[in-house]
């Protein structure tokens, strides 16, 4: 799976087809049937997870990493209660955005399994995110890094950018995930053009979305940006500038600082202390 990852990172559909066949070809791994239940504790390393961070609280390394993914100044409202460490005003990170909250669709079950509602005392409505919240905190929940949901998905992909045709297979993997979520089936000629894949560019416009809630806030979002950049497919600077007029319209912190969201770097800085000690050349916007 991660060699099949390494060759997406730099689009090489090709090479990974076959990898992802074999993942698939051994018949190890299969959906989890509950979405929800795929990342509560109890079922961790269930059917679904191909590699996950595991965390236990008995051996001293419980999954605490919630506690900075909530609402600012909950307290321990979300985390527990009682002994539950309180959350104070350095949280709030990892937060789903509300173009992600409104790219979810009716009766889709992921929207619930994902995203939280928090309602403050004057009555501010807070999304934050649940999809790895099981009170309380700090628990034993695993982070997954490598799935089966997104093996499908990947599957699909490839198989459309390696062929130019929208697959058999493909839709059937796109299915697999939609049936576990509750939504109706894609096809071509579907009476409902969101769910149309006469085309590869509709097929194309499926995946992405069904990426996108798919594998929301498991970090795998900006990389799929990354990638539809270089095939061409989307502007990233353009898309991501877009994102934050949207942002402001409902942040209004942000007007303090006119140049959030003007410069979209594609990589990260090299740590400072290693380029003074090892004279490394800095990564081109730091």
């Amino acid at each position: 799976m991660l060699l099949a990852k390494a060759y997406f990172s730099r689009n090489e559909f090709a090479a990974a087809l076959p990898v992802l066949e074999a993942i698939i070809g051994e018949g190890r791994y299969s959906l989890f049937p509950d979405y929800r239940g795929l990342f509560a504790p109890e079922n961790e390393n269930n059917e679904e997870i191909i590699f996950a961070g595991e965390f236990s609280v008995s051996a001293g390394q419980g999954s605490n990493w919630m506690i900075n993914w909530v609402p600012l100044n909950t307290g321990n409202d979300l985390t527990g209660g009682g002994n539950a460490p309180a959350v104070g005003p350095r949280a709030g990170f990892n937060i789903p955005t509300r173009s992600l909250v409104e790219a979810y669709g009716p009766g889709d079950r992921r929207f619930d399994a994902t995203v939280g509602v928090f309602t403050t005392g004057a009555g501010d409505t807070i999304y934050y995110n649940r999809k790895f919240l099981f009170p309380p905190q700090p628990s034993d929940v695993d982070f997954p890094i490598f799935r089966y949901g997104e093996t499908l998905l990947m599957l699909a992909e490839a198989q459309l950018e390696t062929t130019g045709d929208v697959p058999d297979d493909g839709i059937e993997a796109v299915n697999l995930i939609r049936s576990r979520a509750g939504l109706p089936l894609v096809f071509p000629g579907n009476p409902d053009s969101t769910l149309d894949v006469s085309s590869p560019e509709q097929f194309r416009e499926v995946l992405r979305r069904e990426r996108r809630l798919e594998l929301a806030l498991e970090h795998k979002r900006w990389y799929d940006l990354l990638r539809y950049d270089a095939t061409g497919t989307l502007d990233l600077e353009a898309f991501m500038r877009a994102h934050g007029e949207e942002q402001r319209e409902y942040q209004g912190f942000l007007d303090n600082f006119p140049d959030a969201y003007q410069q979209i770097p594609r990589l990260y800085p090299i740590p400072n202390q290693q380029v003074i000690q090892y004279g490394y050349a800095q990564n081109p916007g730091y």
